[in-house]
């Protein structure tokens, strides 16, 4: 998986946020637009990724290019043609959250 520095982030099709990577704090960083601070994780994206999910409720992640979109309903979920992008499934695994590859 490429990754960037730099993501959009959705949650059910509306614009959530950024998500940003600060090397001086070795962090991702998570833009809300609905608030003027940022919020910071860690820094692996796939468990920033993870956490964020899991607290806003998630139970998909889909990740196209720069764009994460965060999908709280099963029928929402995109067919994509497999191998051009990485959808995702928020599991729980003995309390640690984890972006499972959908093949």
């Amino acid at each position: 998986m490429t990754k960037f520095k730099t993501y959009n982030l959705e949650l059910g099709g509306k614009e959530y946020g950024c998500l940003e990577f600060d090397p001086d704090q070795d962090a991702w960083i998570l833009w809300p637009v609905s608030i003027d601070d940022g919020v910071t994780y860690t820094n692996n994206l796939e468990e920033t990724v993870a956490i964020i999910a899991g607290e806003l409720g998630a139970g998909w992640v889909a990740l196209r290019g720069t764009e994460i979109e965060l999908i709280t309903d099963a029928a929402d979920v995109p067919a994509w043609i497999p191998g051009k992008v990485l959808p995702g499934k928020v599991t729980y695994i003995d309390g640690v959250e984890t972006i499972e590859a959908v093949r």
